[in-house]
C-alpha cells in the first residue's frame, strides 16, 4: 500500500522476518512497518536503547543530526525544552506549513499538528488538529511520547504508546 498524504513518498509494508530489524530498514527509508498482530514494537527484538535515553548517551540509530538528539521524557525546565507546558502558558496557531493548526510557546518554535502514523496501515490520522512527539525514554514495551496535543484544548508530557506508531521527533541540542 502506498501511504496517503505523500502519496508515492512511502509505502506500507507488514513487518515480517527480517523488516523487523534494524538492518532492513536502513537499507528501506521509504517504507512504513505495519503491525497487524497486536505487538507495540515495529522491532522483532524490541531495544530499549535504540535511541539512547536518559541514562544513555544518544546512539548511532538516533534519528537526529550530529550534536542533536531525541530528547528525553521528563526531568526538569533544564533537561527538558517543555518542562511545564500547559494550554494555558501556549498558543494554538491557526495556521502552520504542515496544517491548519499546532502549539508554540514563549520564544519557542511552532510545534506543528504533523498527526500520527497509526501502526495498522501507515495512514496519515489527524494532521493538523493533532501532534505527537517521540522521546527516547522507554517504558516497558511502550515508549514515551515526548509530547501530545489537539487543536486547541488538550497538551499532554507523560502519554506513551505502541513503539510501532508513527510519531515526529523533535531533535533538541545535546
Amino acid at each position: 500500500a502506498t501511504g496517503n498524504s505523500g502519496e508515492g513518498l512511502f509505502t506500507a509494508e507488514d513487518t515480517d522476518g527480517d523488516k523487523g530489524k534494524v538492518e532492513w530498514t536502513i537499507q528501506h527509508p521509504n517504507v512504513f512497518l505495519t503491525k497487524s498482530d497486536g505487538d507495540s514494537d515495529w522491532l522483532s527484538t524490541p531495544d530499549d536503547d535504540l535511541w539512547g535515553h536518559e541514562s544513555k548517551r544518544k546512539s548511532v540509530y538516533d534519528p537526529c543530526p550530529s550534536g542533536w538528539r531525541v530528547p528525553v521524557h521528563g526531568g526538569t525546565a533544564e533537561t527538558s525544552p517543555l518542562y511545564g507546558f500547559t494550554t494555558s502558558n501556549g498558543t494554538w496557531s491557526t495556521s502552520s506549513p504542515f496544517g491548519p493548526g499546532g502549539w508554540s510557546w514563549d520564544d519557542n518554535a511552532l510545534y506543528p499538528g504533523t498527526g500520527s502514523r497509526p501502526y495498522g496501515d501507515g495512514t496519515l490520522s489527524v494532521g493538523g488538529m493533532s501532534g505527537n512527539y517521540w522521546s527516547a525514554t522507554p517504558n516497558d514495551n511502550d515508549a514515551f511520547e515526548f509530547l501530545h496535543f489537539s487543536s486547541g484544548y488538550s497538551i499532554s508530557l507523560a502519554q506513551y504508546s505502541a513503539r510501532a506508531y508513527g510519531f515526529s521527533v523533535r531533535c533538541v541540542k545535546e
